[in-house]
């Protein structure tokens, strides 16, 4: 049985530039992948690389793009170096396979110094999730306080770190946050750090979530 592929390219700039540990973000750009069966099932995916994370670049996922046949007839095997393509095509073929039944996920807000709490809120959503490592821990306690102020039963926050936290920030971060209304802290320290920072969170609750680590 063949699948037809198809691809598009998109480039959008955000209507602010997101603030991360790696600096400020001014566009998002990639792919999107459509396959289709000769019944008519069709699925989608997205190949969308973040710069800082060392999967492969925009180009070179656009160079995989151009290079698979628009006919596929066989399996169709992703080089390991590109896991965004790899992460896209396991999407299509899973979202081609449940075309027919519609699915939903929930996600969290991402409070920015131009959205703030309420305007979630207002928005439906009960997860928030907060970039830190931006400023010193101080003024970033001080402002998760506020926040937790706000939360109503329920509520949580997450924080992210994007791998930008020293061991010292980190351990403030942890003892901070015991007892906290917080779904977790995302990656903490640098990838390649991983038993590191289990081992500093072993005598606290927060759990920990992994991004930049397991993106390859």
């Amino acid at each position: 049985m063949s699948i037809r592929f198809e691809y598009l390219c998109y480039r959008r700039k955000f209507l602010r530039p997101l603030a991360t540990a790696h600096g400020e973000w001014h566009w998002r750009e990639g792919m999107v992948i459509r396959l289709e069966d000769v019944d008519g099932s069709v699925g989608f995916g997205e190949i969308a690389p973040v710069p800082w994370f060392g999967t492969e670049t925009v180009e070179q996922a656009l160079q995989w793009c151009k290079e698979v046949p628009p006919e596929i007839t066989g399996a169709l095997q992703v080089p390991t170096e590109l896991p965004c393509c790899g992460f896209a095509l396991s999407a299509a073929l899973e979202h081609r396979s449940r075309s027919a039944s519609r699915r939903t996920f929930p996600v969290a807000g991402l409070i920015t110094s131009s959205s703030s709490l309420e305007e979630k809120q207002a928005d439906g959503f009960s997860t928030f999730k907060v970039k830190i490592g931006l400023h010193s821990i101080e003024e970033e306690t001080r402002q998760i306080e506020a926040l937790v102020e706000k939360l109503t039963p329920g509520q949580r926050l997450r924080l992210d770190a994007n791998g930008g936290l020293s061991e010292s920030a980190y351990s403030a971060w942890l003892e901070f946050l015991e007892g906290q209304p917080v779904e977790f802290l995302e990656q903490p320290l640098s990838p390649g750090l991983e038993n590191r920072m289990l081992e500093m969170a072993e005598p606290f609750s927060i759990p920990l979530a992994l991004d930049e680590s397991v993106a390859g």
